[in-house]
């Protein structure tokens, strides 16, 4: 099969016929044989071998159920926890739907699917093993055992077969042909029940005959007679034909018949016994003579002597179970013809009916000839060969040591070497070659440049121009030319006596020019440094599109339809037609290739282009590969494929080292904290698992597929909680993918931290976190203003009491010393002089105004005053305008009164009598009120009327010459408060102040808690 590098070309690509099944024409010892064992992890003493649906490989034995995917061994156990019955397994049947059904040594049977088990007893009776089950058409299940007899299973329970049904005693082997025919085989011989029949039959002719049971393609039934007695012979249940007599000593333990039709006997001792043609059988002369027989035993490679078991799985490989390990046999598309192990350097020459001519250059036999898939040594040459080569006339051509040798119909004639005696074993044709004209060219060891045999004579080349030194290779194209490969990129063309030198500077390169085939209008030259293409116009070099470039070529075979190959570094590579076509187009065209290696049947390295040729197509299209120990071959248009592609699995999830089995009976919950997490997944292809390839995907991780190759599990760290789903896709070793994939889901349960309500309600707390950040940003910055505030008070404060004492110490003291002054004169004046009394009331008022002036000091230097003075002092002034007018006016205040700054006080008051000035003197109200409300965090003052209000325009900008609302806003800017005035006309006007309480308060309330407690138990006063 072959693996594909680069991209899946698909069936149609490949030109090959698909074969399902192995070749009948092949011999077991051609086939690719894999043995395990039990340091490979093979269960001891396997009894029993089925394959499921999914692909998987069951291996029933006495230690255990055992399950294979092509790579590993797996002592199957129950996902869910149920373990089976008993350990020792002796029967296996795999039906349509998936399951298994499992017989043990010990009475019951067990279904399984899905990963359960459900295990079902045997019928009343005597119990013992299962010794076979069998499926037939309806669905029914047939369990036969040498105690308990014949049962069928009637969907719920096992039901015994007995003289309702016309059968009696004990049951050994059974099966279900293609017709839907129950054939049992008893105690007397064979039984069989028709499809849909209640009862059996048991004809005369069947009374020497028992199982096991083969059928062919053609619906033959094969099974044992043992007439005469104790001499075992395979025949046909109804025409007598009998393929294959065994001798007094062999014991048949399994038969099969593959779907090619070849019959795989099981014997206990003897290995396995082929028969590839049963139904060419002749009746009158059953025994078969030992050198057709096709037969495998331990010292071919088997890993027992003694079959158990034999099975043909879905790929058409088939499988057997030994006594001492596990063997699998499938055609590969390299097929090896073994030599003498004394044989060494080989050369390949085609003949007629796809014979090939082989020679050795070491080895006793170094002629030899390949037909029917046979080697025939012919009658050897003395001297060593080193090259050969086939003329269009079928002749082949010898290089010798003792010259060249012409070989035809069995016939050699001689041709002696040029330029040394005859008897010199130095000089021998390496390689050679014939040109359109029927003249032979040779390069020869020890002589330098190319010859041409010419009436005899051989003739230098090197007077045409032809380079005469560093020369490796020769060749002819289709039109006749010849082709001499040189070294450094060096490549000349003789056509006819007219020579043409290619070189690097005409794009050739490919380093030493090692090897060189034509086919039709194209040239293919290929060397140390890779393989180019020449289409009669340039050179164009084949490089792959996966960018690996193809190294050391070893030998190119250009075929006529199938595209070229040849021998490389890492096997065998084919590059199709349609891809060397594209190249000519377009000469940076990277190729898609397929390769074949040791898993194809490449079992040892190829040859070296010496001596040559090492490769060649054969007359019937069959591709001869020179390997270091024998030769390969390959038919390009009946290579095997594969068709199906494997269905993948997933076996388990390791989660912090702990492990879940698959699949589960639900969803998997993984605990918290789940870091590491692991999947075991397959695909089970039996052919060659080594090249499925897969994807996954974890759904909730993953936004794209990942491509795994081949391997196996899939690591997942870090994950976050929530729900995933894991997907896996597989491909065979044809690049087939599946169409479905495999799907598990599992959820991880957040830990504490990482629920939603915890992410909530961290994101409040960083929200409030940000809340108080903003809060401290403006108490700061509230503070900051307050502090200049404060500031700006305090200075107003020191400024009004520089002024006071200025006004004590200077205008009062001055106008109290002029009054003192004036009551000295007025004492002068006598009492009846009218100036007199002009004089005292001078005086009087005097007194008034010094008594005002005092006053006035007094406020701009307070030394502490009452905390109701300010709504006292409102409330007197409210009173005193309220004097002979109809208008109702109160003062209420709210709160708990606090000490005030005796500015913020005092620009208060003065605001407040504004207000209470334009409210009673203007605006026609019945009612007025003021407010004082004293908070922690304010100190508010509200003036309402129910006047006429004020015009928006007045309201905006004032009463042209009246100052009023200015001074009213100025003075609260002054202080650091917010003043809003509201009124429409009509409506009345409401004068709000609110002072912040680090400039209202000499000294802010200390506990805003006990604050607010107060103000609401005063209720405002």
């Amino acid at each position: 099969m072959l693996q594909r590098y680069v991209e899946v070309f698909g069936a149609a690509l490949l030109l090959c016929t698909p074969l399902f099944g192995i070749d009948r024409d092949l011999r077991i010892a051609q086939l690719y044989h894999t043995s395990w064992t039990r340091k490979d992890g093979v269960p001891s003493q396997i009894l029993a071998l089925a394959q499921t649906a999914d692909g998987f490989l069951w291996i029933g034995a006495r230690d255990g159920l055992y399950r294979f995917d092509g790579i590993h061994f797996e002592l199957y156990q129950p996902p869910d926890g149920t373990t089976l019955p008993h350990a020792e397994v002796f029967c296996l049947l795999a039906v349509p739907d998936g399951g298994l059904w499992i017989g043990f040594t010990r009475g019951a049977t067990s279904f399984l699917k899905e990963g359960r088990i459900s295990t079902y007893p045997e019928p009343a009776g005597p119990h013992g093993p299962a010794a076979n089950l069998a499926h037939d058409d309806q669905g029914v299940i047939w369990r036969a055992a040498a105690a308990s007899g014949l049962s069928r299973f009637t969907g719920a329970r096992w039901e015994k077969v007995g003289a309702e049904w016309g059968f009696a005693g004990p049951a050994y082997n059974l099966y279900v042909d293609r017709s839907g025919t129950l054939w049992v085989d008893t105690f007397h011989g064979l039984v069989f029940l028709p499809k849909g029949a209640r009862q059996f039959q048991r004809p005369a002719s069947l009374l020497s005959g028992w199982g096991p049971f083969a059928e062919s393609r053609d619906g033959t039934l094969w099974i044992l007679d043992w007439t005469p007695q104790s001499v075992p012979k395979v025949r046909s249940a109804w025409s007598g034909l009998v393929p294959r007599e065994f001798d007094k000593q062999a014991r048949v333990l399994s038969m099969i018949a593959d779907r090619q039709g070849s019959l795989w006997v099981g014997t206990a001792g003897h290995g396995i016994n082929r028969t590839q043609y049963p139904e060419r059988a002749d009746a009158r002369d059953s025994k078969e003579t030992s050198d057709t027989a096709d037969i495998f035993r331990q010292k071919d490679g088997l890993s027992g002597d003694t079959v158990m078991a034999l099975l043909e799985d879905r790929e058409g490989d088939i499988w057997v179970a030994t006594n001492g390990g596990l063997d699998r046999f499938r055609q590969s598309p390299l097929i090896t013809v073994k030599f003498p192990a004394d044989a060494l350097g080989f050369t390949l020459s085609a003949r007629k009916n796809g014979d090939v001519l082989v020679t050795s250059m070491i080895g006793k036999d170094n002629l030899i000839t390949i037909g029917d898939g046979n080697a025939t040594a012919l009658k050897s040459l003395s001297a060593r060969i080193h090259s050969s080569y086939r003329d269009r006339d079928g002749v082949a051509w010898l290089g010798t040591e003792s010259g060249i040798m012409r070989y035809s119909a069995n016939k050699v004639n001689r041709i002696g070497s040029p330029g040394l005696p005859s008897k010199s074993t130095d000089v021998f044709a390496f390689s050679m070659t014939m040109d359109g004209a029927g003249r032979l060219i040779a390069l020869f060891a020890g002589i330098r440049g190319s010859r041409r045999l010419e009436n005899g004579q051989w003739a230098d080349l090197s007077s045409l121009g032809v380079p005469a030194s560093s020369v490796i290779t020769l060749a002819s194209d289709s039109v006749g030319r010849v082709w001499q490969g040189c070294r450094d990129n060096t490549l000349a063309m003789l056509e006819g006596d007219k020579v043409r030198l290619f070189t690097g500077a005409d794009g050739v390169n490919v380093g030493d020019v090692e090897v060189i085939r034509s086919r039709k209008d194209r040239v293919w030259i290929a060397g140390t440094q890779g393989l180019q293409q020449f289409d009669g116009h340039r050179f164009a070099t084949v490089a792959p599109a996966d960018g690996s470039g193809f190294r050391g070529v070893k030998g190119v075979v250009a075929t006529a339809d199938n595209g070229i190959w040849f021998g490389e570094t890492r096997g065998i590579v084919h590059i199709e037609e349609a891809e060397t076509r594209r190249v000519e187009k377009n000469p940076g065209y990277g190729v898609k290739y397929q390769i074949l290696n040791i898993l194809d049947g490449l079992s040892d390295g190829l040859q070296s282009t010496y001596p040559e040729p090492n490769m060649i197509e054969g007359t019937d299209g069959r591709l001869w590969f020179a390997t270091a120990q024998g030769v390969l071959w390959l038919d390009p248009k009946r290579i095997p494929q594969q068709p199906l592609a494997p269905v993948p699995a997933i076996l388990s999830v390791t989660a912090n080292d702990h492990t879940y089995g698959l699949p589960a009976l639900a969803e998997i919950n993984l605990p918290p904290h789940t870091v590491d997490l692991r999947f075991a997944y397959t695909a089970p292809s039996l052919a060659i698992p080594e090249r499925v390839r897969f994807r996954y995907k974890l759904e909730g991780s993953d936004k794209e597929w990942r491509d795994a190759g081949s391997r196996r599990d899939a690591t997942y760290t870090n994950l976050g909680p929530g729900s995933y789903r894991f997907h896996v896709m597989a491909s065979n070793s044809e690049g087939v993918w599946n169409k479905t994939e495999v799907v598990t889901g599992f959820l991880i349960q957040p830990a504490l931290y990482q629920t939603h309500w915890f992410y909530a309600l961290c994101v409040c707390a960083a929200l409030g976190l940000l809340w108080e950040l903003y809060r401290l940003r403006l108490r700061q910055m509230s503070a900051r203003l307050s502090a200049q505030m404060q500031g700006r008070l305090e200075a107003r404060l020191a400024e009004r009491e520089r002024i006071a004492r200025e006004l004590h110490d200077t205008l009062l003291q001055g106008f109290q010393g002029l009054t003192l002054h004036f009551q000295a004169v007025m004492e002068q004046i006598p009492d009846r002089e009218p100036a007199r009394q002009s004089m005292k009331k001078a005086l009087t008022y005097a007194d008034a105004v010094l008594l005002e002036g005092r006053q006035r000091v007094r406020e701009l230097r307070p030394e502490g005053s009452d905390i109701h003075e300010l709504s006292q002092q409102i409330a007197a002034y409210g009173e005193e305008l309220a004097k002979d007018r109809a208008i109702a006016f109160n003062v209420t205040v709210v709160g708990s009164p606090h000490p005030l700054h005796p500015v913020a006080s005092d620009e208060t008051y003065r605001i407040a009598r504004e207000g209470l000035a334009n409210a009673f003197l203007h605006s026609q109200a019945s009612k007025i009120e003021v407010e004082i409300t004293y908070d922690a965090a304010s100190v508010c003052l509200r003036v309402r009327d129910d006047g006429d209000g004020i015009g928006p325009e007045i309201l905006e900008s004032g009463k042209e010459g009246h100052w009023g609302l200015s001074g009213m806003r100025e003075r609260a800017h002054n202080i650091g408060a917010q003043l809003n005035i509201l009124s429409n006309p009509g409506s009345g006007t409401e004068v709000d102040l609110t002072l912040p309480a680090k400039v209202a308060y000499v000294g802010t309330p200390k506990n805003r808690r006990w604050y607010w407690i107060a103000r609401n138990k005063s209720g405002g006063r």
